[in-house]
């Protein structure tokens, strides 16, 4: 960043932005499914539909969120692993 003076504007504006998608997301949720709004999102979706299609397309999207969880998981503990020298 060329003007670090800026740095804490940009922060207080993008953070304002990333809590306002955050809380979009769980209000359109909660209205979506009303009282049967489950706490992980992800079990809101199974087996939703009457067509199988999307009900697989549904178990894709799990298992690549759970696949992303674990890939991310390790990358943001390689610096532990180096420490440790595993």
């Amino acid at each position: 960043m060329k003007d670090k003076s800026k740095f804490s504007k940009v922060l207080f504006i993008s953070m304002t932005i990333e809590t306002l998608i955050y809380f979009g997301f769980g209000i359109t949720c909660a209205l979506t499914f009303g009282e049967e709004t489950k706490q992980i999102v992800l079990d809101n979706f199974i087996n939703l539909s009457k067509y199988e299609i999307v009900n697989h397309i549904t178990q894709v999207t799990i298992i690549t969120y759970t696949t992303s969880i674990l890939v991310n998981s390790l990358g943001m503990n390689l610096p532990n692993f180096r420490v440790i020298k595993i």
